[in-house]
Formats: structure tokens, sequence, C-alpha cells
């Protein structure tokens, strides 16, 4: 598992933005996860952050599953991690990309 972070402006926000250019290299039956920091932003009831720590336990323990699986086991966890009485306080995007 490799981690690539980038902090930039929203994507495709403003016109002309610059952001961070990475080069990965990419084979077969790799996969990609493309997350908003609400993923790893959510909290529970103590306001513990689930974090990357979370967000990469999940996705080890399910790394066969196919990535539409795999997004929903990760959405689960997340309301599982926060209290159901509790609003989400920002966006949750999620998105999956197996290499064929």
């Amino acid at each position: 598992m490799q981690r690539v972070e980038s902090n930039g402006l929203l994507f495709g926000v403003k016109p002309d933005s610059e952001y961070p250019v990475c080069s990965v290299p990419v084979e077969p039956s790799d996969r990609f996860l493309l997350y908003t920091d609400g993923v790893t932003e959510t909290e529970n009831a103590t306001g513990e952050a689930f974090g990357d720590r979370q967000l990469e336990r999940v996705v080890r323990n399910h790394r066969l599953q196919p990535a539409s699986e795999l997004s929903l086991l990760v959405l689960s966890e997340l309301q599982r991690w926060r209290p159901a009485a509790a609003n989400q306080q920002d966006d949750i995007t999620l998105i999956i990309v197996d290499v064929l």
C-alpha cells in the first residue's frame, strides 16, 4: 500500500489552477482509493477522528473485495464510527479505481 498525499485546492473549482504532480507506476490489478478529508475526519462520540489508520485497516482487511463492495464497507464503517445523533460536518467522497 502506497500513500500519495495532496492538499491542494478543490479539483476543478478554479480554471487554470495548478496542482501537485506525482508519478506512480501502475500495473494490472492495482487499486486506487481516492477520498476527501470528510472520510478520515469523521468523528466518533468522544471526538476522535476515523483517521488514516482506521481507513487503512478497513482497506487492508477487505482488499480482495470488488470495488463496489469495498466502498460500501468503508461507508458502513464510517456510519458505525459516527454516533447516529451526530450530523456529518463534511462531505464524504470515495472513489475506487481498479486497474485492468
